[in-house]
């Protein structure tokens, strides 16, 4: 939970097309602010569960 764990890239990563491909930066995902929508898909989830 928020702990940066390294690994080694997938040998399957070399086959895929890299057009297919989208880079993202964990750290600056996990800095930004969740939006109503995904808080209320959460919440809802988790609900569901409960029932």
């Amino acid at each position: 939970m928020g702990e940066e764990i390294r690994s080694e890239p997938s040998s399957f990563i070399g086959e895929l097309n890299f057009d297919w491909i989208e880079e993202t930066d964990h750290a600056a995902i996990m800095k930004e602010e969740a939006s109503e929508d995904d808080l209320a898909d959460f919440l809802g989830g988790m609900r569901a569960m409960l029932d």
